[in-house]
């Protein structure tokens, strides 16, 4: 069965408690929802603390996908 994923579109807002808490909301409310991130025009999880946060916290799982020289990486809920 084909599960229909949804991705995250995520606005443009500073970093703090209520980005976190708008991240954290969306997936409690899509748990087989994706977001995007390491490429062109997205947020690199390096740079941006509120995604470093709920990685380190364990809400968050990276995952990584496609061949040694064409990969996709995305969030996941844990």
């Amino acid at each position: 069965m084909n599960e229909m994923l949804t991705y995250l579109y995520l606005p443009m807002m500073d970093y703090g408690k209520d980005r976190r808490k708008f991240v954290v909301d969306w997936f409690n409310n899509n748990p087989n929802g994706r977001y995007y991130v390491n490429c062109k025009y997205r947020p690199q999880v390096k740079d941006d603390p509120d995604l470093k946060y709920l990685i380190g916290k364990g809400f968050l799982k990276v995952k990584r996908e496609g061949t040694r020289t064409s990969r996709k990486t995305y969030l996941v809920k844990e």
